[in-house]
């Protein structure tokens, strides 16, 4: 069942990621290369990448005060590896549903790539257990 749970949750996730990124006025600017979900038992965070403008995007599908943690390793020209030094940012916003209401816009080296996975973070503290599987992506 947990199982279950957590793959309705990711394909939930990638039909709402197609939809936010259809139902804008410069689709473009949302389009989702990548998507990661976090593995906590409720599937509340969802961290979206996008490739055009280098953004990573947020959704906060549960009511609970927690917020979305997405971490990644520094992008290289070379052989991204998850062993990579890591990098956090939280999304604390509250609760968007399945709209992406928080980004955060980086600056990545043209064809850089990176793994990243998303999580909960609760006070600024990394909820333990709640990543995803890492995801690979680049700019």
């Amino acid at each position: 069942m947990f199982t279950f749970k957590r793959m309705a949750v990711t394909a939930a996730a990638a039909v709402a990621l197609t939809l936010s990124a259809t139902n804008t006025a410069s689709a473009a600017d949302f389009v989702i290369n990548e998507h990661a979900t976090s593995s906590d038992a409720g599937g509340c965070g969802v961290v979206g990448w996008s490739q055009y403008g280098d953004v990573f995007r947020f959704m906060d599908l549960c009511k609970d005060g927690k917020g979305v943690e997405v971490e990644w390793t520094t992008p290289t020209k070379g052989l991204a590896s998850t062993s990579d030094a890591k990098h956090t940012h939280n999304y604390t916003g509250g609760y968007t549903g399945w709209e992406y209401l928080g980004s955060y816009d980086l600056d990545f080296p043209e064809g850089a790539c990176f793994y990243f996975r998303a999580g909960l973070e609760d006070n600024g503290s990394h909820v333990a257990n709640t990543y995803s599987s890492w995801t690979l992506a680049c700019a």
